[in-house]
């Protein structure tokens, strides 16, 4: 996530343009299998502890995975930490496309590998907006027509210490243009074909990248700007180094402060996964270097609420 891949340095030649939704699509390789240092060069974004946070995506970022994904370390979604005593999270619709219902777990760390130092709950509920459109969701220039991408989860279990629900906004605040994002997922480096050191290839067409999800990140970028629909809004970072969110940050947040208050203002729906030859080569070698869209929390207040009454039931 937040941050883009392990060797992000030189110019970028963008060769590949496309919205996808960010969940992740589970496969057991890792940025550092053939980066070793790869975690050093993390650019844009920053690794997560509960001292260096500055705002909730500590506390209150989870990430969500399943059974054979959290044996292995690995997540595919992440979500926020919305409702403590009601135990829900707030995340987005797409993350539960192809994942079987009953099988999604809540991880509350920083490292879905490390579970002696967080914990692992499992996901009882997922209530999906009704008028979720996945079709939609996936089509570019679709800001004008809200795919409704969002939904509400509710687990079981006790909340590790150190954690806590962030706040909803409030129907009259202002998205502020200061944006934390925070997630679990990849830094963005392309997956190669061993034998041909060609990328490898998704369903859409569109380069894989390296599975090093699991690990919680946190990225400061800007608001760029709202949509006719007012139900999503566009991050990117402030300046032309790759930040932003990439696979397996879905459904995670983007929070915003008023005053000294924290807020969750959006929930990650997609990206523009666009591929930059960063060594001049004439290969892609990177994705994620796009600007972000959210689903904007506001307009969605009702349907949180009245989700959560009905997973209380």
């Amino acid at each position: 996530m937040l941050r883009q891949n392990c060797a992000f340095q030189q110019k970028q030649s963008s060769v590949i343009l496309k919205i996808l939704p960010l969940a992740m699509t589970l496969t057991l390789v890792s940025c550092s299998d053939q980066n070793p240092d790869s975690m050093v060069r993390i650019v844009g974004g920053q690794v997560v502890t509960d001292s260096n946070a500055k705002g909730p995506e500590f506390a209150s970022t989870v990430a969500i995975t399943h059974d054979g994904a959290a044996q292995q370390g690995k997540s595919y979604c992440s979500g926020t930490l919305i409702d403590a005593k009601r135990k829900l999270i707030l995340t987005a619709a797409h993350c539960f496309e192809d994942i079987a219902p009953g099988q999604h777990h809540v991880f509350f760390g920083t490292s879905v590998s490390g579970k002696r130092t967080g914990s692992l709950l499992r996901a009882t509920r997922v209530i999906v907006h009704p008028q979720y459109d996945h079709q939609l969701t996936v089509q570019r220039a679709r800001y004008g027509r809200p795919s409704n991408d969002i939904a509400v989860l509710r687990f079981e279990g006790t909340i590790p210490a150190g954690f806590a629900a962030v706040a909803l906004p409030s129907d009259g605040d202002s998205i502020p243009r200061n944006i934390t994002l925070a997630g679990f997922g990849t830094t963005g480096a392309l997956r190669k074909d061993p034998r041909t050191g060609r990328n490898l290839i998704d369903r859409f067409g569109m380069p894989l990248t390296q599975n090093d999800t699991g690990v919680l990140r946190r990225v400061d970028v800007a608001l760029v700007g709202t949509y006719l629909s007012g139900k999503v809004f566009n991050v990117r970072g402030r300046d032309a180094r790759p930040h932003g969110a990439c696979p397996g940050d879905s459904g995670g947040p983007a929070y915003g402060r008023i005053g000294s208050s924290w807020r969750v203002f959006g929930v990650l729906s997609t990206g523009v996964v666009e591929g930059a030859d960063t060594d001049g080569d004439g290969r892609v070698d990177v994705g994620c270097v796009g600007k972000n869209t959210y689903t904007d929390v506001r307009p969605y207040l009702a349907f949180v609420r009245q989700s959560a009454r009905a997973l209380a039931e």
